[in-house]
Order: structure tokens, then sequence, then C-alpha cells
């Protein structure tokens, strides 16, 4: 491959293009002579180009130099024409024929521009007015066109369409007024644009600064009236009244009297007529009409009354005014805070008022404001308070629909679920979670059923609503406010420190009064819920009913307020509900097996004897109708459920039981009362034929039964056994100071067996163990 031609720009001197070989200096000719011949053809381009150019431009001189010279001789013939005397003489002239020719027509002329000028006032009016332009202009626009009716009537001849005109007219300035009005009651107007409304107010009535004060007042009230009342924007509207009565005391204090009274002097140092924004509105034509209006109508200037309002007057107006508005405004608070039920809403709404009031109390004067303060602040606090103590009141109706379904005898009143080991429970879907079979296991547990749960339900319920509330109230304690500096002067109006009005006083006052409706509501469920257990105490067979009233109490004392836990809440009324279901409970057993107990207890045949050990020997096991009778009680406090029994209703039902008891067992007395030593109730004949050892003489058809004294003996030990062992299981740890008949009871049997003492003590100690081995058959008495 052939080396490069080497490149000459790197060359220092002509000498270094020869260090290279022959070939290589030949590429570097042939190089060399083509880009000249290049450059030489790009230099002949650009010069040609160049020649080019400077012909054009000779050629525009050349033109330029003919439009001058044309311009000079029309500029030398512009001169001559523009004599002065020639001119001075042309419009004399003109006046002249004008003068002639337009003396019999002016009156004429007259007429048409200046009712072409009212025909034009109603449709100038409602532009200005859809347009929402200067109501100022549209004032003046409905005085040239009083002024213009007033000089058209005039005429002999006027036309009857001046009359349409009027009416149409009188329309215009019933919306004029309205529109004025509704600049009037905005709050987001500037000072000068208020100022302006007021002239136009003051221009279209003829009003003096006093009127126009007197009619801002009013206005104001009527709109701080309606505003407050507007049910779809409650809030915004409530604080949109507050901030507009504020406004209008900042405004009142800036612009009367002494803005007023400016812009009315500079309304009436000008001819309306004269007015640059009358000169160019267009259906006017004034270019045309200005000339045949009136003199009387260019020139008229409006006289308003203006000194007649001082400082010290306006200050009384705004005095008098302020307070009544003020009861309005609170008013009408009131009457919109009652439709607003969410007490957080109304928090809220009083944070924004009281925050308006921060801002704005220091730049009003004239007005009491720790009158102001008081009245927000009573306003907000009676509606809170007339919350709480419809929130609490909501407790009333949960007792109703409990006496409601007492009284009613609903079957959800008395019926309990199933047990957990029912056969529906069993084959309950345990798909996605297991809810209902999860729910059921629970129902079973702690005895619920729909109509419990939903009564529990509606009671958490309501305590939320009450959580809330006092949640509610922390927050008020907690609010932070902007103070500022000037605050801490207007402090000694008031009663107290600002941050201890706001954020103690009312949140500590709101908190008592809630506990006190809480106390009142908790002894109206106490009341409801004691009389319900007097009612059941008349009436029989009410367990399940009073089972149902304490699992619903149970649900609420399990979520008592703050203040009640640990009170004692119903503590009277669950031991009265204890009785009834102990009372209802013992009253089956007795049914079922009362018969049984006082038969069993009377045999003289002891079942089980052979099972006697000892020296002497003595019973280890109890007799059947001992055990039926536990068994018996235990099932029937299950079925009533054994969620319901606390220690203090195994109590009673241990009671209850014992006294029970004594009613159908043997009675014990003493040797002189019978030939055999008893009565009727004592211990009879053997119930299954005891041995006969008499016989039958003289043909008697009487059999004498003698019974043998081993059996009787044994019966009574027996007897013993079984006293003592339901003593065991009967038994209360706690001591009563009143005499205890069971334990009456057993002496009685201790003393009618012939054991000795070691002996009666072996048997109450084998009745001990027994029960020890045997307690946990009967879980609940245990």
């Amino acid at each position: 491959m052939a080396s490069q031609a080497p490149d000459p720009k790197t060359f220092k001197s002509w000498e270094d293009a020869f260090q290279y070989a022959i070939p290589a200096v030949r590429r570097m000719e042939q190089q060399l002579r083509n880009d000249i011949s290049s450059n030489r053809e790009r230099l002949r381009s650009m010069v040609g180009a160049s020649y080019r150019d400077l012909l054009g431009t000779a050629d525009s001189i050349v033109g330029m130099d003919d439009q001058i010279g044309l311009v000079e001789v029309h500029l030398s013939d512009l001169g001559k024409r523009c004599n002065t005397r020639l001119l001075e003489k042309s419009r004399s002239n003109l006046n002249s024929m004008n003068g002639l020719i337009g003396a019999r027509d002016w009156e004429r002329y007259a007429f048409a521009s200046q009712l072409a000028v009212l025909r034009s006032c109603p449709e100038v009016l409602g532009r200005l007015l859809r347009k929402t332009e200067s109501v100022l202009l549209a004032a003046k626009v409905l005085v040239i066109s009083r002024l213009l009716y007033k000089k058209l009537s005039e005429y002999p001849q006027s036309p009857e369409y001046i009359d349409t005109i009027r009416i149409r007219l009188g329309k215009s300035r019933q919306k004029l007024l309205a529109h004025i009005n509704g600049q009037l009651e905005s709050s987001h107007l500037n000072s000068q644009e208020l100022v302006e409304a007021m002239c136009a107010f003051s221009l279209a009535t003829s009003s003096s600064a006093t009127d126009v004060l007197r009619h801002f007042h009013h206005v104001r009230s009527g709109a701080i009236s309606i505003s407050t009342r507007d049910q779809d924007t409650q809030a915004a509207r409530m604080l949109n009244g507050l901030r507009l009565w504020f406004h209008t005391l900042q405004e009142t204090n800036t612009i009367f009297p002494q803005q007023l009274v400016q812009a009315l002097l500079k309304l009436g140092s000008v001819p309306l007529f004269n007015d640059h924004e009358i000169g160019i509105i267009e259906e006017f034509d004034y270019d045309i009409h200005a000339r045949w209006i009136g003199n009387d109508i260019k020139n008229f200037i409006p006289y308003i009354r203006h000194e007649d309002l001082q400082s010290s007057a306006a200050v009384e107006q705004l005095i008098a005014w302020a307070p009544k508005t003020l009861d309005i405004l609170l008013q009408n608070f009131t009457q919109t805070l009652e439709t607003i039920y969410d007490p957080r809403a109304i928090v809220q709404l009083r944070k924004e008022c009281m925050n308006l009031w921060l801002c704005s109390h220091r730049l009003i004067a004239g007005v009491d404001r720790a009158r102001v303060l008081d009245g927000l602040r009573d306003t907000f606090k009676s509606r809170l308070l007339g919350l709480a103590q419809a929130r609490s009141q909501d407790l009333v109706s949960i007792s109703r629909k409990i006496t409601t379904l007492v009284k009613e005898c609903v079957d959800g009143a008395s019926n309990t679920p199933h047990s957990i080991w029912h056969a529906e429970t069993a084959s309950m879907d345990v798909l996605d979670g297991a809810s209902d079979f999860i729910q059921a296991i629970q129902n079973g547990v702690h005895g619920t059923n729909d109509t419990t749960r939903s009564i529990v339900k509606t009671y958490h319920e309501w305590r939320i609503t009450i959580d809330a509330y006092e949640t509610l109230i922390k927050e008020l304690r907690d609010a932070k406010w902007e103070f500022g500096l000037d605050d801490l002067e207007y402090e000694a109006d008031l009663e107290g420190n600002l941050e201890d009005l706001l954020s103690k006083d009312d949140p500590d006052m709101l908190s008592k009064a809630l506990s006190r409706y809480l106390v009142r509501s908790f002894n109206d469920l106490e009341t409801s819920f004691d009389e319900l257990a007097k009612s059941l105490r008349a009436r029989s067979n009410d367990g399940p009913v009073a089972a149902f009233l304490l699992r619903v109490l149970r649900g609420i004392i399990q979520d008592l307020p703050k203040a009640y836990q640990g009170t004692g809440f119903a503590s009277t009324v669950i031991v009265d509900l204890q009785s009834i279901i102990s009372k209802s409970a013992v009253q089956s057993v007795m049914v079922e097996q009362g018969g049984s107990i006082s038969k069993g207890s009377k045999r003289l045949k002891v079942p089980g004897r052979i099972l006697w050990n000892g020296d002497p020997e003595l019973p280890v096991l109890p007799s059947p109708w001992t055990i039926k009778s536990l068994r018996c009680l235990h099932l029937v406090m299950a079925d009533i459920g054994s969620d319901l029994w606390t220690y203090t209703a195994v109590e009673q039902v241990k009671k209850r039981f014992r006294a029970s008891l004594i009613e159908v067992l043997p009675l014990f007395v003493e040797a002189d009362q019978g030939a055999n030593g008893h009565d009727d109730n004592s211990l009879p004949t053997d119930v299954e034929e005891p041995k006969l050892i008499g016989s039958a003489t003289n043909g008697d058809s009487s059999v004498n039964r003698e019974i043998p004294i081993s059996s009787r003996n044994d019966s009574k030990t027996q007897l013993l056994f079984d006293i003592a062992y339901l003593e065991e299981a009967t038994s209360s740890s706690t001591r009563s100071d009143e005499p205890d008949v069971f334990d009456e009871y057993l002496g009685s049997v201790e003393r009618e067996t012939s054991l000795q003492t070691s002996s009666l003590m072996q048997v109450k100690k084998n009745s001990m163990e027994y029960w020890k081995r045997t307690s946990l058959l009967f879980g609940m008495l245990a």
C-alpha cells in the first residue's frame, strides 16, 4: 500500500518537503495544485456576487433620489395652500352658512338627538349590568336619562314612546339598585370598590352620606341574616356571616365619613355629561349628539349632601347597629347549629370562628370585644352541651328496648344458645376463617344470642360516641391558638386569660356536664334494671329472663366509662338477678328430684351396705339420691348457662339448695313425741317390706311388723354420710352470723345415730375424701 502524502501545513520551511520520497513529494505537489485551482474558482465567484450587490445598491440610491424630489414638490404645494388668512376666511364662511341653514332646524335636531340618547339609555344600563361593569357609570347614565326624560316631557307634542322608555328606566333602576346592594353585601370588595358602590347608590337615590351609611348597615344586616340561614353550606355560611360582620365594622371605621365624603365631593365637581366614561359609550354617539344636547343637561352637576355625616355620628350609628346585628348573628348561629349533629364538625367550626375573631378583633373599634367572644363561646357551648345530653340520653333507648323485650316475653329474652357440643355447631362450615363457627363457639361459651348481641352492640356503639365526645374535649384542651402581642392588651377586658378561656374553661365545663349527664343516664339505667328485677321476683319461672338481663349487664359492665369502672354499678341488681336464677335452678331440681330425695332418704334398706368397711363398719359411698340430686343441680345450672355462675351466684344456689333439702329430708324428734320415737315425718317402715317379726292372731288380718334395730341404725348412719357429703358439696367459704339450718339438721342426725365420737369423725372424713374425689363431676359447685 502506497504511503500517504505529507501534510504541507506541518512544514516549518520549504526544505521539509524534500525530505520525503519522490512519489510522496509528487502526490503532495498534485494536491497543492488541486487546492490552488479550487481556491481560484471560489475567489472568482465571490467577486462576481459582490459586484452584483454593488449594482443593486446603486439602483436603489437613484430611486430614492427621485422620490425625495417628488416629496419636496408636494410639500411646497401644501405650504402654499395652508395660508393662515385663507383658512380663517374659510371658517368664517362655513359658520355663516351653518347659521343660516341650521337656525330653522335647531329645535328639531335637538329633540331628535335627545330622544335618541334617551332611547339608548335602557340598553346601556342593561349592558353595563350584564357585564358587571362600573355601577357608578350606570348610576350616571340613570341620572342623565332622568334629565332627558324631564326635558322631553316638557315639549308640547312629546311622543307617547317616552312613557314606554320611562317604564323601562324604572325597571333598570330597580336592577341597578339590586346590583348595588349585591356589591354592598359582598365581603370580597376592597374599600375603593365599596366607595364606588356607595356613590352609585347616593347618585341613583339622591341620598345623603348619612342615608348611605344607614342603607349600608341595613344591607349588611340582611346579608348576615341570610348567609347564616343557608342550609346547603352551613359551616361556610356561618363563617361568611361572622366575617361579614367583622368586615362591616372595619369598613365603617375606614370609609365613613372621610373616604365617602371625598368621593362625593369629587363626584359633584364635574358635569356628568362631560365625563370621559360617558363620552366613550358607543350607543350615545357622543360626537353626533353632544352638540344638540342642551346646556342645562351638559352642565348638570349633581348636588349630594355630605356635610351631614360627622365622625361622631358614624360611630354612634355603628355602636347602635353592631349589638343588634350580633344578636341576630348569634341567633342564626344557634338555629344553624341545631341542624348539625356531628360534634367534630361543630368543634372545627368553633375553631375557625375563634381564629377569625382572634384575627379581626384588634381591627374593630366601638364594640365590646368581650361580649362578642362570650357570645360565640356560649353559642357553641350550648350546642355541644345539647349534643352531650342527647348522646347520654341515648342510653335510655337501650333500657326501653330491654324493658319491652322482657314485658313482651320475646323469645330472644329467654332462649339460650346451643351448646358448643350441639350437632348443629359441629356441622358448621369452617371455610373462609370459620367466622360463623367461631361466633357459635363464643355464643355457647358466653351464653349470648342474637337479641343479647344486638343490645350489647347498641351499647358499644353508644360507648363509641361517648368516647369520641371525650376525645373531642381533649382536643379542645390541646388546641393551640395564635395570639398576637396586641391580644395581651385586650385581656384586661375579658374575665380571664384568652388561652384559659378557650382551652381550659370551656373543655372543663363540657367535661363536667358530660359526666353529670352520664351519671344521670347510668342511674336511670340501673333503676330500670332494678325495676325489672323486682318485677321478675313476683313472677314464676323467670330464670331465663333473669339470665338474659345478667348477660346484658355483663356486656355493659365490661365496657363502662372510665369514671364508672370499679364503682359497683348495678351490684345490687346483679345480686337480685342471681338470686332469681338460683331460685329457678333449685326449684327445677326440687320439681325433678324432690320426690326421689324424700323417698331415698327415708329408706331403711341401705344400698351398698356390703361395701362398708372399717371397725365398726362405716359407709364410704353416698346414696344414689345424693349423687342424682347434685347431678341434676349441675345440669340445671349448665342449662341456664355456665357463664352466669359467679362465686356469688354459686353461693346463693348452695344456700337455697340446702334450705330446700331440709324441707324434703326426714325430721327427727324426741322419743316422747311418738311410740316408735318418730312422728309422721320421721323414718317410716321400710317401703320394701322389711323382715316380718310378728304374726297374725285371733284371725286379725292386720300384720304387725317390727323393724330391726340394726337396719334403723344403718339407715341413720348412711343418712349421716349423705348429709355430710352434701354439706361438703354445698358448704360456703364465707362465714355468716346467722344460724345454718342445714348444720343443725346434721347435728340432729348425729344425735340420732348410736355412733361413737370417733366413728362420727370417721364418717365426716370419709364424706370429705369422697367429695374431693368426685367434686370435678360437679364443676360449677366445686
